[in-house]
């Protein structure tokens, strides 16, 4: 994966999903109750679904690039030095 237009391919992706699963979501629930929306919708619900269903792996496999690719990848969250205490918490 590279980049799109100078953003890593990973945070468009990511985007892509998180708005194309829900309306495809939203569009199955109002197909199942509107029978007038399951005529008209059901065709390009279907095809929003596989979208997203091809779009998953393809942004999964954007995330690792970046991931082997970033010089902080071989570091885990693990291996990080706890935060300070908050002086807000009483």
């Amino acid at each position: 994966m590279t980049t799109i237009n100078g953003l890593p391919a990973h945070v468009l992706l990511v985007h892509a999903v998180v708005t194309l699963l829900p309306l495809a979501a939203l569009l199955l629930v109002l197909t199942a109750v509107w029978p007038m929306a399951r005529r008209l919708l059901a065709g390009p619900n279907a095809i929003l679904a596989l979208v997203v269903v091809f779009l998953v792996p393809i942004t999964v496999e954007a995330g690792q690039w970046g991931r082997r690719r970033s010089p902080r990848s071989s570091r885990s969250c693990r291996s990080s030095p706890p935060l300070p205490p908050s002086s807000a918490s009483t």
